[in-house]
């Protein structure tokens, strides 16, 4: 009798411990809902600024204000990169800043666009009206995107970043399509970069 309920209690235990690992795996991944009718998020700054990392910020369709900066591991997805835009909307600042912690971001089906202002707010700290500027060690994967008609450029690459880019467009930026320097690093497939004042400049 006494084995028995030992039995029954390593297996209650066993169970309890199972079920709340399911939960764990369940609840650290997220997905927030940013829509501009009336959503729990109307903005994606606010989106992110409360996402834990791991989550997903899914994007419904509209225009969306942009100067985001991200430092946490996340993935923003949108609706369709026709159907979601996220513009500038600070002078002299990128739509998105990410780093220079050692994130890891996800950008897909959207669009990143108008980053406005003649003169960079901090070079050094990627505070430039580009699209999407990456700082220290920061990491990102563009998938499906487009990024257009920003002042400076469209990506914008310092210190030991990384960026990989696949089935994208980089077009009608007012500087560099790309702009690389220091250590930093671009990986592309079936990317179109045209139409830029220079489409790839390399600085050390």
């Amino acid at each position: 009798m006494k084995f028995s309920i030992e039995k029954r209690f390593s297996f209650s235990l066993l169970f309890i411990y199972l079920l709340t690992l399911v939960f764990f795996v369940t609840a650290s991944a997220g997905r927030l809902v940013v829509s501009p009718e009336g959503g729990k998020f109307e903005s994606v700054e606010k989106a992110v600024s409360v996402a834990e990392p791991g989550d997903t910020v899914f994007i419904e369709s509209g225009t969306f204000k942009g100067g985001l900066k991200i430092e946490k591991d996340l993935t923003l997805k949108g609706a369709g990169k026709q159907k979601v835009r996220i513009q500038g909307s600070e002078k002299g600042k990128p739509v998105l800043l990410v780093g220079p912690s050692a994130a890891s971001v996800t950008v897909k089906n959207l669009t990143l666009q108008d980053a406005s202002g003649e003169l960079c707010e901090d070079l050094n700290r990627g505070l430039c009206p580009s699209g999407v500027s990456l700082v220290g060690k920061a990491q990102v994967k563009l998938r499906d995107v487009i990024i257009k008609s920003n002042k400076k450029d469209g990506l914008s690459l310092i210190d030991s970043s990384s960026i990989s880019v696949k089935d994208a467009e980089i077009k009608g930026n007012g500087r560099y399509g790309v702009r690389l320097s220091d250590s930093s690093r671009l990986e592309i497939k079936n990317g179109k970069i045209r139409n830029n004042w220079i489409d790839v400049a390399l600085y050390k």
